[in-house]
């Protein structure tokens, strides 16, 4: 669309909105429809201090003080009338004309002549001049803005906000204590009440994203597009886009947190997501929260992903067709009609799993008490049977016949299960191998019914056994990732010099159980939340990795 067309239609939205009234008003009391809260400066100050400390840079953040301590005023902070044990707050109120719409910012006081006096000062420094209005409101002429902005002291909090001072006039402005942070533990967080912005700004939004979502499909990256990929690329597009619009129209809360918390070494993100009760988005959340899953367990307590989703239906058809159209261009030279063959029964089996569109996956590494690391992976299957005798039957002959004997089918039975064996030869292992799966390292393949396994590593053995055990399936997030960085490090330093490795690794050697977590976890049910955390130490970790980098 035109920009000059798109900008009248939008107008003309916006007024007629206006010329009907409020009738689309979802929030007729004028209750915030965003919320930001932040910890009190002395909070913030702790929070920057312990960050520093754990990333070796404490002296550093020393500086603070001599900076606050420098300020023109007696007593630093406390001398500008700033209360810094309490936290800082905004909120906007979205009105259904949208043009009458305001934000609101809630600043803690502990002296309002103090205060007066420090903005006085320092705005006339900037050539902004205050005047006190006949309501006990304070101005703020600015130059080049087209509005002021106003202030006033109530409730122990400045309330300031631009253009219209009637947001915080007696009676309209909200208490701080209807917006106060539930728990000591956040820096900072953000409540979005999505249900409270009126259909009409919705529906400017939406526009504007449909213009962003039609430009995305008309873009061509890639001149070399076939019109399978070119399918896919625009029912992923659709798809996301349909999410998004959901969100906007049905969803009901959005809560973001970011926590700092020194007595449990937690560092995490947090964000909540919910829909109105009833709609299609509060059923597709609580849809993920009852998938079950036979992976959802830990496979191993060093590293492990979780992923339990299905494909959407609309999806599954054109993934497959992208899969298969990709392995006729592989094989468009190949005259060796064996290999030929080969590739085709790899998408005979491959498409099945594609088209069932169910992904139950789980993948883990575990170590030794010599640092050998095992590898496994599990995956629900609706064709195993179909998988084992391709790798038996036609992925076994392609191997060199100088290294057929690297392969044994049938090796051994484990819980009733026949098991494969690859071993590569002893003198082909690298140093690096040897040092993370030792030196007779082997790979073992099952297929249970339903069921594809495989582990790689120093006990592939009990890896695979472990993941041979029925275990009944259970309710599980459609994604859990969790990691032991001490258990880990050998792999995440692998590249690194040997001095790099040792002095890493020794920011990790007094770590307790759980001090070295990192974890990140998305799950349905009640609202779709998504947690990332890290304990304090990774941060030492990483921190020490950066500086010996430099």
């Amino acid at each position: 669309m035109n920009p000059s067309l798109r900008y009248l239609t939008c107008l003309a939205l916006l007024l007629g909105a206006a010329a009907t009234g409020r009738g689309d008003d979802p929030n007729p009391a004028g209750e915030p429809a965003i919320v930001v809260r932040l910890k009190s400066l002395d909070g913030l100050l702790a929070d920057v201090k312990y960050l520093a400390q754990l990333a070796g840079k404490g002296e550093e953040a020393k500086q603070i003080d001599g900076i606050i301590e420098s300020l023109p005023v007696k007593d630093g902070l406390a001398g500008t009338g700033l209360d810094t044990k309490r936290p800082m707050m905004l909120y906007g109120v979205a009105t259904a004309d949208a043009i009458n719409s305001h934000v609101v910012l809630l600043v803690p006081v502990s002296s309002e002549d103090a205060l007066l006096n420090f903005v006085k000062e320092t705005l006339s420094n900037f050539g902004l001049k205050v005047s006190k209005l006949d309501d006990g409101m304070h101005a703020v002429a600015v130059p080049n803005l087209p509005f002021e902005v106003y202030f006033t002291v109530a409730d122990g909090y400045a309330y300031v906000t631009a253009r219209d001072r009637d947001p915080i006039a007696s009676g309209r402005r909200i208490p701080p204590a209807k917006l106060m942070p539930t728990a000591g533990t956040e820096v900072a967080s953000a409540t979005i009440r999505i249900d409270r912005i009126p259909d009409m700004i919705k529906q400017l939004a939406l526009s504007q994203f449909e213009v962003q979502i039609a430009a995305a499909k008309e873009k061509k990256d890639n001149p070399q597009e076939t019109p399978a990929q070119r399918r896919l690329r625009l029912l992923v597009i659709d798809t996301l886009a349909r999410q998004i619009k959901n969100v906007v129209r049905d969803g009901k809360n959005l809560d973001v947190r970011l926590i700092v918390d020194p007595k449990s070494e937690d560092l995490a993100i947090e964000t909540n997501l919910t829909g109105k009760p009833g709609s299609a988005l509060a059923k597709d959340i609580s849809a993920l929260g009852e998938r079950a899953s036979q992976f959802a367990g830990s496979l191993a307590p060093a590293f492990h992903v979780g992923v339990n989703f299905e494909i959407p239906a609309e999806l599954r058809d054109a993934v497959a067709a992208v899969f298969k159209e990709a392995a006729e261009q592989s094989m468009q030279h190949e005259t060796d009609e064996s290999r030929r063959s080969t590739v085709n029964r790899v998408v005979d089996a491959v498409l099945p799993i594609l088209k069932a569109g169910r992904v139950d996956l789980g993948f883990g590494a575990q170590s030794d008490s010599a640092g050998h690391f095992t590898f496994a992976v599990g995956m629900n299957v609706p064709n195993s049977g179909q998988i084992e005798s391709l790798l038996k039957n036609d992925l076994a002959a392609t191997i060199p016949a100088d290294r057929r004997s690297m392969f044994t089918p049938d090796a051994k039975s484990l819980a009733g299960v026949k098991v494969h064996q690859v071993t590569p030869p002893a003198a082909e292992l690298s140093g690096k191998d040897r040092q993370l799966f030792g030196n007779t390292p082997t790979m073992l393949f099952a297929f249970p019914e339903n069921r594809a396994l495989a582990a790689i590593g120093a006990d592939a053995e009990s890896a695979i056994s472990a993941l041979l055990q029925a275990k009944p399936a259970v309710n599980a997030p459609p994604f859990r990732l969790t990691a032991s960085l001490a258990r880990m490090a050998p792999i995440i330093l692998q590249d690194q010099p040997e001095d790099v490795r040792k002095a890493a690794q020794g920011t990790l050697a007094s770590a307790k159980p759980g001090q070295d977590m990192i974890s990140v976890t998305l799950e349905g049910g009640p609202g779709l939340k998504l947690r990332a955390s890290m304990k304090a130490l990774g941060v030492t970790f990483f921190s020490k990795i950066a500086e010996l980098e430099r």
